[in-house]
């Protein structure tokens, strides 16, 4: 029975790990595409936030002693709580230097395509 557990969850871990990894990589991509620092905040703000707490959640849920376990916890809390903070002292510090967010259509460059 015990053995049957430690495959669930490690499973359950991997699925953690792989779903954040993908949220980070998401993230990641859309810092290179989105035109200016107002959408990239939101990028990296966010998802990248949510990715590496589902990430740690994912980690934590295969820790091997409590006390790793309650670190993981709080790191998880502390970066849940810190990251919209950021974002926003990053994005009210581009309003105040006048930075403009990028308005009407807009078409992310191609790779290998011509400005």
């Amino acid at each position: 029975m015990m053995a049957v557990l430690d495959w669930v969850r490690t499973g359950l871990s991997a699925a953690c790990i792989a779903g954040g990894a993908l949220l980070m990589l998401g993230a990641a991509i859309g810092l290179l595409r989105f035109p200016d620092v107002f959408t990239r905040l939101h990028a990296a703000g966010m998802t990248m936030a949510v990715g590496v707490c589902v990430c740690l959640f994912g980690v934590l849920i295969v820790a091997s002693t409590l006390i790793a376990a309650a670190k993981l916890a709080f790191l998880i809390a502390l970066i849940a709580a810190v990251a919209p903070v950021l974002s926003h002292v990053v994005g009210s510090a581009a309003h105040a230097a006048g930075i403009a967010p990028v308005t009407g259509a807009y078409t992310a460059p191609r790779p290998g395509g011509r400005p």
